[in-house]
C-alpha cells in the first residue's frame, strides 16, 4: 500500500508518548507510558488528545468509546459492550488492566452524564481506568471533571517556543520521508494555517501530497492548499437558488463532518487570499458555521447539516453582494 492511500493521521502518529509532540508537563504524567489513574485531556480541536489517549491505551486492555455518538444511557447498562468489557477479565490480555477511552465527552446530554457517574465509580472499584478528552471543558459536567485529573492541552506562554520548534521539527521529517521539499517562506505558511492543530497540519500534508504537490513554498499555500475550493467557490458566487449546480458537488464529497470542519478552518483564509473583497464578511459567516457545528455536535445529521450550511453560506453572500452601498 503507498502511503498516499494511507492516512497520514495514523502513519504519523508516534508510538510511545516520547515522539509526540506535547509540553514537557503533560509527557511527565505518563513515564514508561503508564497510567495510574482517571484523566480528562482538554484543549484546543487537533493538540493530540485522541491521539496521546489511544497510544497509552496500546499497552493496556482497551475499549475505545465515542461518546458523541455513542453515548447514550443504553451504552452504559448492563449488557452493553461498554459494560460487559468492563466487568469481565479479557483471556486475550492477560488480566491486563482495563481502560476505557471516553473520546469527545462534550458531545453527550446531562443524562448520560448522570449515569457515567455511577458507571465510573462502580468499575473504578475493580481497577478500570478512564480517560475522556474534550474540545470544550466548559460543557462537561462539574462530577464527571471531579471524578479526573484533568491535563491541559493548551499551551502555557513558556511552552509556545519549545512546542513551535518541536511542531516545526517534526513536519520538516514528514516533508522528508514523503519527498515533498519546501522554502522556509512556505513551511511557516503552512504551520501558520492551523497552528497548534497537528491533525489540521497533517490533513494539509496529506491533500498537497496526494494532489502531487513536489514542493511547498508561499504561493502553493495561497492557492493549493485548499481542500474544499469547489465548495469555497460556490459560497463565494452566491448562487444559491440553483440547486441543480450545487447539490451534486456536495454529494462528491464523503464524509460531511469532516467538511464542516473544513470549512470552518478554511473559509477565512481562502476568502482572504482568493476573494478579499468577500473576507470582511466573515462575521456573517462564522455566526452561520457556529449554528450548525454545534447542530452536528447535537447529533443532527451531518449530510442534512452540510446541505443546509452551504445553501445558508451561498444565501448570505447573495445578500451581502446585492446590499445597496
Amino acid at each position: 500500500m503507498s502511503i498516499k492511500s494511507k492516512l497520514f493521521e495514523n502513519l504519523f502518529n508516534p508510538e510511545t508518548t516520547k515522539g509526540f509532540v506535547l509540553p514537557d508537563r503533560i509527557r511527565s504524567e505518563f513515564p514508561d507510558d503508564r497510567i495510574e489513574g482517571n484523566y480528562l485531556f482538554h484543549g484546543t480541536p487537533g493538540s493530540g488528545k485522541s491521539a496521546l489517549a489511544i497510544s497509552l491505551g496500546k499497552n493496556y486492555d482497551t475499549y475505545y468509546f465515542r461518546a458523541s455518538i455513542e453515548g447514550t444511557i443504553d451504552a452504559l447498562r448492563k449488557g452493553s459492550d461498554l459494560y460487559d468489557f468492563c466487568s469481565t477479565t479479557s483471556l486475550i490480555s492477560g488480566g491486563k488492566r482495563k481502560v476505557v477511552i471516553l473520546d469527545e465527552l462534550n458531545g453527550v446530554s446531562r443524562q448520560f452524564f448522570e449515569a457515567l457517574k455511577g458507571f465510573i465509580d462502580k468499575f473504578k472499584e475493580i481497577g478500570v481506568v478512564f480517560i475522556g478528552t474534550t474540545n470544550y471543558i466548559e460543557d462537561v459536567e462539574t462530577a464527571i471533571i471531579s471524578r479526573m485529573k484533568l491535563l491541559d492541552f493548551n499551551l502555557m506562554p513558556n511552552e509556545e517556543e519549545p512546542y513551535r520548534f518541536a511542531f516545526e521539527t517534526r513536519i520538516k521529517a514528514i516533508l522528508s520521508k514523503i519527498d515533498v521539499s519546501y522554502d522556509q517562506d512556505g513551511l511557516d505558511a503552512l504551520i501558520n494555517r492551523s497552528y497548534p492543530d497537528w491533525r489540521g497540519v497533517l490533513q494539509d500534508l496529506q491533500y498537497l501530497h496526494r494532489s502531487g504537490i513536489k514542493k511547498i513554498d508561499p504561493e502553493v499555500i495561497k492557492k493549493d492548499v485548499y481542500q474544499y475550493n469547489a465548495l469555497f467557490d460556490l459560497i463565494a458566487k452566491g448562487n444559491f437558488r440553483d440547486p441543480q449546480k450545487w447539490l451534486p458537488v456536495i454529494r462528491e464529497y464523503q464524509n460531511p463532518l469532516a467538511v464542516i470542519q473544513g470549512i470552518e478552518r478554511e473559509l477565512f483564509d481562502y476568502l482572504n487570499n482568493n476573494h478579499p473583497s468577500l473576507s470582511p464578511n466573515y462575521a456573517d459567516y462564522i455566526i452561520i458555521i457556529a449554528k450548525y457545528v454545534d447542530m452536528v455536535n447535537r447529533r443532527v445529521e451531518p449530510t442534512i447539516c452540510l446541505r443546509a450550511l452551504m445553501a445558508e453560506l451561498m444565501k448570505r453572500t447573495f445578500i451581502l453582494s446585492n446590499k445597496p452601498t
